[in-house]
C-alpha cells in the first residue's frame, strides 16, 4: 500500500519553541512564532507570543503581541495583551493595551497602557 505525499501547505501546524528547564540562555531571542520559556535568559525576547513558565526566569526586555507570566521578568514588557498570573513575579516597566492580573502576582514597576491610534481626521 502506498502512503499518499502530504503536502505542507495541508498541514496547519503552529511553531512553537521550547526552551526546557534545564536550559539557560543569553543574547537576543526573535521569533515570528510562539516561546514557551521554562529556563532562564539573559537578555531580550521579540516574538509572536511568549509563555515564561512558573520555573522560566528573563532579565532583559520582551516585545510580543501576546505575554503570559508565570515565573519571573526583570525588565520592560511591551506587549498587546499581557496576563501575569498568580506565580508571576515582575520587576521593570510595563507598556500594554490590555493587562490581565491574578491574585497574588508581584509586580512593581511603572504601568503604562498604549493608546489605540485616533482615527484618520476627514475633510
Amino acid at each position: 500500500m502506498m502512503f499518499k505525499a502530504q503536502k505542507t501547505s495541508d498541514i496547519s501546524v503552529q511553531e512553537v519553541s521550547l526552551i526546557g528547564s534545564d536550559i539557560k540562555t543569553e543574547g537576543s531571542i526573535e521569533s515570528p512564532a510562539a516561546i514557551h520559556l521554562a529556563g532562564t535568559h539573559q537578555g531580550d525576547v521579540t516574538c509572536k507570543s511568549l509563555i515564561v513558565e512558573q520555573t522560566g526566569s528573563v532579565t532583559g526586555k520582551i516585545k510580543a503581541v501576546d505575554v503570559r507570566v508565570s515565573g519571573t521578568v526583570i525588565g520592560e514588557i511591551e506587549a498587546d495583551n499581557l496576563q501575569i498570573t498568580k506565580s508571576g513575579k515582575i520587576e521593570g516597566s510595563l507598556s500594554y493595551k490590555r493587562i490581565e492580573i491574578e491574585d497574588g502576582a508581584t509586580v512593581e514597576g511603572q504601568f503604562l497602557q498604549k493608546k489605540s491610534p485616533a482615527p484618520a481626521a476627514k475633510e
